[in-house]
């Protein structure tokens, strides 16, 4: 079957010419929003948990950008006039969207909402030992060791054994870990592995593959409390978040999320939370994820431009009850699919959603084609899950509140957009308008799409 999501590997990686121009295009502009408006936050602080390891510590912001030389930019402004150039076979009118596209994605960053890089941690507390798996994908670990020092454009298995000291070794000074207000350690490290049991990963995998590391600690009894402090944004970046989940003995499942702000977390395994209160963390977690989903919000902004206020419920009631089925199905590992595939499939949705608002006249038979897509995003709301792992207890009322989350986040982006929709509905530019915000949404998802499946990154969200 032909077509963008079945190419063959080789079709998918673009030229070095290419990568240059994309690069030359983005990093002028984006450098210095990046480090004005995301890299130079104020100083953060550390909440009283930490007290119990030390009294206070500052994350001063750091300009990890370095200077573009020369005749490194020469190189890629070249091959970025290229590609606005186009070829004489391209259509008019799609030459001049890529060159639209191109430049609105140059004008974003001005406007740009953080997507922080994201990495795992899962922590199982047994009465005898502590078991610890830090999972980070392979573009995070690239900022810690060299791990492609032969420079093939990949990365072994045995390549990241060879850098697994260094890697085991960071995560010690910078993840710290106290028992009862006494220092501790992460115990034994395991051999590390990749997702998938993966072998090696192509360049343009690096940030979808992830690599786990584990550690077992053996203990004699089990501490009242101990403390995490992760120390790792100053080298991973400022805008890294890691997402934490401790079982204990099965029975209590509790998320963390770490960020420079909120780096520490204190944890007391004599206490047991009800059900109930594992059910509404993943509420919360359902609800942030959509927030953060800046693909799932525009997916859902591009149904709102054509939208009556009644084809919108059912719409939403589809898309609601498809992405229920795939999240639990692929949360369960019923059914697993390439996160590449999924979240490239997901631009394509954004992509067709947002071009059919130019010709649509009525969103009365679009629940249908949403009930499609929901299905594929539903893919992607269980990738958050798995790698944080499901509790041992509850696994479905757990799955089926993140849900309930994620459709909050829904109503809520929907009820602050549709007034506004509503009233340009009312205007006599309202089809202009409509135009305009279908064409913005395409070019987002375009190059979500040319980013996930050609393995490239300069989207600012």
């Amino acid at each position: 079957m032909n077509g963008p999501l079945s190419c063959p590997a080789d079709t998918l990686s673009p030229s070095e010419g290419e990568r240059d121009g994309v690069r030359g295009l983005f990093r002028g502009s984006m450098r210095e929003v990046l480090h004005e408006r995301i890299l130079s936050p104020k100083r953060g602080f550390r909440s009283g948990a930490l007290n119990l390891i030390e009294a206070h510590r500052d994350f001063p912001a750091r300009d990890r950008i370095s200077p573009v030389p020369k005749g490194e930019g020469r190189r890629e402004a070249k091959g970025a006039l290229e590609l606005l150039k186009g070829s004489k076979s391209t259509p008019g009118a799609l030459h001049r969207l890529w060159k639209i596209g191109l430049i609105f994605f140059l004008l974003s960053g001005s406007a740009v909402a953080h997507n922080p890089d994201t990495s795992y941690t899962r922590i199982k507390v047994f009465p005898t030992e502590l078991e610890f798996r830090f999972t980070f994908d392979v573009t995070t670990l690239l900022s810690v060791a060299d791990l492609d020092a032969n420079r093939d454009r990949r990365v072994t298995l045995e390549e990241l054994f060879q850098n697994a000291l260094v890697i085991q070794k960071f995560l010690r000074e910078h993840i710290s870990i106290s028992f009862d207000s006494t220092k501790a350690d992460f115990g034994e490290p395991e051999p590390p592995v990749f997702s998938e049991n993966a072998q090696f990963v192509p360049e343009k995998d690096y940030h979808q593959t992830l690599a786990h590391f584990v550690f077992r600690k053996a203990i004699r009894e089990m501490p009242t409390a101990f403390t995490l402090l992760f120390d790792i944004f100053d080298q991973l970046g400022e805008r890294h978040t890691n997402l934490t989940s401790i079982e204990q003995n099965g029975q209590r499942d509790e998320g963390i999320v770490f960020t420079r702000f909120e780096p520490d977390y204190l944890y007391d395994t004599t206490v047991f939370a009800p059900l109930s209160d594992l059910l509404l963390r993943f509420l919360k977690l359902g609800v942030k994820h959509i927030f953060l989903g800046y693909d799932h919000i525009l997916f859902l902004l591009a149904l709102v431009v054509v939208s009556r206020f009644w084809d919108l419920v059912k719409i939403i009631t589809a898309f609601t009850v498809a992405h229920t089925i795939t999240l639990i199905l692929a949360a369960l590992e019923l059914v697993r699919l390439p996160p590449r595939l999924i979240e490239t499939a997901i631009a394509v949705t954004i992509m067709y959603v947002a071009l059919e608002n130019l010709w649509a006249k009525e969103a009365r038979h679009r629940w249908v084609l949403t009930f499609a897509f929901g299905l594929v995003h539903g893919f992607g709301f269980a990738n958050v899950l798995r790698e944080l792992g499901l509790p041992a207890k509850g696994v479905i009322r757990c799955l089926l509140s993140f849900n309930v989350g994620v459709e909050l986040g829904q109503i809520g982006i929907v009820l602050l957009v549709l007034p506004v929709a509503l009233w340009l509905g009312k205007q006599s530019f309202s089809q202009n308008a409509r135009v305009t915000a279908s064409l913005l949404i395409f070019l987002f998802g375009l190059g979500w799409f040319v980013e996930r499946a050609f393995g490239l990154r300069f989207m600012p969200i």
